[in-house]
């Protein structure tokens, strides 16, 4: 006679979770590098579609939607290319982050400040703004790395926060630290020439969100840190007292958490 065992519904779970995050971070990654190359080689053919007043505008450029009307079936087709690569690219940081922090929080009840601080809540109000708002290969940058990090390092980190990996990949994620900082200078550009018309309040919420991974992000602050320190001696002698509180904000910040962290392996 057989012994048919049930397999525990915890670990069913637990492995679906596992499954719905690796595959997560797969089409952020995936998707991500596509609709990159897809932009680079759209950037590099642009002089073919505009003309040189277009391009320093001094005047407008005419739009052609494609559409199933004026185009045929694979033209339309393609069309939508771009547009689900990056919506999928999304996709994946709901899927992956999602868990990360259902995971985490499934047992407790968070406060406010618990999400607020939590780098996967800060990605998942990134990709939230970056579904709404124009598209950007910048915007993805630091979500794809963030995925190749996890993915490279999926039996060892499996649904770890990102500074918990900052040692061990500190140049990508500096990197990621200056795309973020390359987003919100885009952003300016956009609003200051009117590109979209909710360019301007995509930008406050992102200086919003970048000044929570100020407060809790170590490697954004080891960021701005080393250029604020770049160009340290270059700052006049009458700005000199601003200059040294913000390096002093930074300092502090980087205490705090050092010391917050080894409070936390004393207690564990």
């Amino acid at each position: 006679m057989k012994v048919i065992r049930k397999k525990d519904s915890k670990v069913d779970i637990k492995a679906k979770q596992r499954a719905i995050w690796i595959v997560g971070h797969y089409l952020t990654l995936v998707l991500g590098a596509l609709y990159v190359l897809y932009a680079f080689k759209h950037n590099l053919t642009v002089y073919k579609r505009r003309s040189w007043k277009t391009l320093f505008l001094l005047a407008k450029r005419n739009v052609h939607k494609v559409t199933w009307k004026n185009s045929t079936w694979s033209q339309y087709l393609i069309s939508w290319y771009p547009n689900l690569c990056y919506q999928g690219s999304l996709l994946g940081v709901f899927m992956s982050y999602g868990v990360t922090d259902y995971q985490k929080w499934s047992n407790t009840s968070p406060s406010f400040y618990d999400l607020l601080s939590s780098e996967n809540s800060q990605g998942i109000m990134m990709a939230s703004l970056w579904m709404v708002s124009r598209r950007s290969s910048f915007k993805l940058f630091p979500l794809m790395i963030v995925s190749y990090l996890h993915i490279s390092k999926k039996d060892e980190v499996k649904n770890t926060e990102i500074s918990e990996i900052t040692l061990k990949n500190a140049k990508l994620l500096h990197l990621m630290a200056y795309s973020e900082l390359i987003v919100i200078l885009t952003l300016a550009v956009n609003t200051l020439l009117f590109k979209e018309a909710i360019s301007g309040f995509v930008l406050l919420f992102t200086i919003a969100i970048f000044w929570l991974r100020l407060n809790f992000s170590p490697y954004t602050q080891a960021t701005l840190l080393k250029l604020l320190l770049k160009v340290d001696k270059k700052v006049p002698e009458s700005q000199k007292e601003k200059w040294n509180f913000i390096k002093g904000f930074l300092y502090n910040r980087m205490k705090e958490r050092e010391q917050a962290l080894q409070r936390f392996k004393i207690d564990t």
